[in-house]
C-alpha cells in the first residue's frame, strides 16, 4: 500500500511537471493528435482516484495492480515521446524563423545591389553628360549647350523624384519599380505630410504603395501624352488622407482600379474613393484612414 501511495504521488508531481514544461516549452501550435498522448496519463490518474483503497487493490484483485504497474512504464515512454515532439516542433519553428531571416537578408542585399547599380549607372551617365557639356562650351555651341542642360535638369529631377520620398515604405517601392518607371517615361511626384504614416504598419504601407504604384504604372502605359504619378497625404480632422493621381484618358480602367482599392480597403481597414477626371485625363484615388481605429 505504501508503494502504491508513493507511486501515485510521484505520478501526480510528474504529471504536473510535464504539463508545466509543455506549457512553457511549446512555441508553436502542435497537432491535435499530440494531446491524445495525455490519455494514458489521464486514465492512470482516474484509476488511482477511483480505487482510493489501495489495500483492496493489493490484496483483493492482483489484476488491477498488474495493470497499474504495466501502465506506469507506458506513461513514462509516452512522456519521453511528448518531450521529443515538443523539441522537434520547436526546432521546426526555429528553422522557419531562420529561413525567413535569411530571405529577409537576401532581399535587403538584392535591394542594395540594385540601388548601387542604378546609382552607379546614373553617375556614369552624368559624368559623360558633363564631358559633353565641356566640349560644347569649348566649341561655343551655346544653343546645343542650353538644350543639353535642360535635358540634364529634366532627367535629374525625374531621377530624384523617383527614388526619393520622406516615406521609407514608398521609397522602397519606387526604387523597386524604378526601371519600369524609366522605361515607360513616367514622372513621380510625392508630397507626404506624414512620412511615417503611423496609422499603418510598415507592412501595410509597403502593401498599399506597391499595389497602387503598380496600378498607376499600368494605367500610364495606356496613355500617350505626358505620364505622371502623384502621391499625396494630409490630415483631415481625425483621419489621414492618402491620395494617388495618375494619367489615363479612358474610363474603362476605372473598374480594375476599383477592384484593387476594394481589396486594399479590406487589408488596411480604409475607405477608398475612385474618380475619373476627364478634363485633366487622370484617375484620382483617395484612401481615408481613421487614426484612432488603426492605432488601436
Amino acid at each position: 500500500m505504501l508503494m502504491v501511495i508513493t507511486l501515485s504521488q510521484v505520478m501526480y508531481y510528474a504529471s504536473a511537471a510535464i504539463i508545466n514544461y509543455a506549457y512553457k516549452s511549446i512555441k508553436s501550435n502542435l497537432s491535435k493528435k499530440f494531446y491524445f498522448l495525455f490519455i494514458p496519463l489521464f486514465i492512470i490518474l482516474v484509476f488511482l482516484f477511483y480505487f482510493g483503497d489501495y489495500n483492496t487493490i493489493y490484496r483483493g484483485n492482483h489484476i488491477f495492480l498488474k495493470i497499474f504497474l504495466f501502465i506506469l512504464p507506458v506513461v513514462f515512454l509516452i512522456t519521453l515521446i511528448q518531450i521529443y515532439i515538443i523539441k522537434v516542433s520547436n526546432l521546426k519553428k526555429d528553422l522557419e524563423i531562420s529561413k525567413l531571416n535569411h530571405e529577409l537578408l537576401e532581399s535587403r542585399y538584392q535591394y542594395l545591389l540594385n540601388q548601387y547599380n542604378s546609382n552607379f549607372n546614373f553617375l556614369h551617365d552624368l559624368l559623360k553628360t558633363c564631358s559633353d557639356l565641356i566640349v560644347l562650351i569649348n566649341n561655343k555651341k551655346y544653343k546645343e549647350l542650353e538644350e543639353e542642360i535642360y535635358i540634364l535638369s529634366d532627367e535629374t529631377y525625374k531621377k530624384f523624384n523617383t527614388i526619393y520620398s520622406n516615406s521609407l515604405s514608398l521609397s522602397i517601392v519606387l526604387n523597386e519599380k524604378q526601371q519600369e518607371l524609366n522605361e515607360n517615361d513616367i514622372y513621380v511626384t510625392t508630397t507626404l505630410l506624414d512620412g511615417d504614416l503611423k496609422c499603418l504598419s510598415s507592412n501595410q504601407q509597403v502593401y498599399l504603395f506597391n499595389e497602387m504604384i503598380s496600378a498607376a504604372i499600368n494605367s500610364c502605359k495606356n496613355f500617350n501624352n505626358r505620364r505622371y504619378i502623384i502621391v499625396k497625404s494630409f490630415m483631415k480632422e481625425k483621419s489621414t488622407i492618402i491620395q494617388f493621381i495618375f494619367s489615363n484618358d479612358s474610363i474603362e480602367i476605372l473598374s480594375k482600379v476599383k477592384t484593387i482599392t476594394d481589396e486594399i480597403d479590406k487589408r488596411i481597414n480604409s475607405i477608398s474613393n475612385v474618380k475619373f477626371d476627364e478634363s485633366n485625363q487622370t484617375i484620382k484615388v483617395i484612401f481615408s484612414l481613421n487614426n484612432a481605429s488603426n492605432e488601436s
